[in-house]
């Protein structure tokens, strides 16, 4: 089999197999951070100071090998990397600070539906054209975000968390708008080159948006305990960096479509991750597991994930 991507002979796996290892890296890292916001850290601000402060380590880093490889992007380049990772700040600000007050299967669904607003930010500004199947990929996954957003109650009712789905819904468009400028990113400079400058922006961003009197302290009180600390570098030092780069040989590995629809299933994965760590001989997260909550977060997961799913192939 011919690999496009000289690690791939290394790896010696096809891009199917790499994508799902980086969703079920991807997953994990979801439920992990779920439980530091919510149990190791006082604050959203404090998690995301650290998390950015890793990322532009970790920027820094690629750009000292790759530049000397690659040669200096152009300054148009630069500046929309830049603008790349400013934007992801902003969506991953907003997807950790809902999991602070909502459960994470149903923060990963709403945040996951992001094609939908790349979408509309590629026909509205960039001339592309969706046809009848995608326009309706785009109302199934509506349709699912705004049944993950009904809740039923004790005493038979539901409830319309407009909250979760405001800032949610905000951190799905600012990830969207990130897709799309990242991917004009890309067509200026190469996969690495783009990453590394995204990192730094990213992790500027993420410790600028997050940055608040005695943040600093927080974050760095927070992770002198071993667990924390342990929790932590296993999500986002390891797997996280793993789980990137994954994704970036398995662009290049295969079809771009059909990596974006494999990348798509990371809700349902979360979900039944987030499930089986609540139940009552081991709850670690606390998500609701009644018959009528799992009903409802299934089937707007689905629906979600097949509408994404058809977004990225039709």
């Amino acid at each position: 089999m011919h690999f496009k991507f000289k690690l791939g002979y290394i790896i010696n796996m096809n891009w199917l197999s790499i994508s799902l290892i980086s969703v079920a890296m991807f997953s994990l890292v979801t439920i992990i951070d779920k439980r530091l916001i919510v149990t190791h850290f006082p604050s959203a601000s404090s998690f995301n100071a650290s998390v950015g402060i890793w990322n532009l380590i970790s920027g820094l880093i690629v750009l000292v090998f790759v530049l000397p490889i690659y040669g200096v992007p152009s300054i148009q380049a630069v500046l929309i990397s830049l603008f790349a990772g400013v934007l992801w700040a902003g969506g991953l600000s907003l997807f950790f600070y809902s999991l602070r007050f909502e459960e994470v299967s149903r923060a990963t669904s709403l945040w996951m539906t992001a094609p939908i607003f790349s979408s509309w930010v590629a026909v509205s500004f960039f001339g592309e054209k969706l046809n009848t199947m995608q326009w309706f990929a785009i109302a199934s996954v509506v349709i699912g975000a705004l049944m993950m957003s009904f809740k039923p109650v004790k005493d038979g009712g539901v409830k319309f968390d407009r909250k979760a789905l405001l800032v949610l819904s905000l951190a799905s468009f600012v990830t969207g708008l990130a897709f799309v400028i990242n991917k004009e990113a890309t067509n200026l400079t190469d996969v690495w080159t783009t990453h590394g400058v995204r990192n730094i922006s990213m992790g500027l961003g993420l410790f600028a948006f997050s940055y608040k009197k005695g943040v600093i302290s927080d974050a760095l009180g927070a992770l002198k305990n071993f667990r924390a600390m342990m929790l932590f570098g296993f999500a986002e030092l390891l797997l996280a960096s793993i789980a990137a780069f994954l994704v970036v040989v398995a662009l290049n590995m295969g079809p771009a479509s059909l990596v974006a629809t494999v990348s798509s299933t990371r809700p349902l994965l979360v979900l039944i991750l987030g499930v089986s760590m609540s139940t009552k001989y081991f709850n670690v997260l606390g998500e609701t597991i009644d018959r009528d909550s799992l009903l409802v977060k299934f089937a707007a997961t689905l629906i979600i994930v097949t509408g994404v799913s058809i977004l990225a192939l039709a």
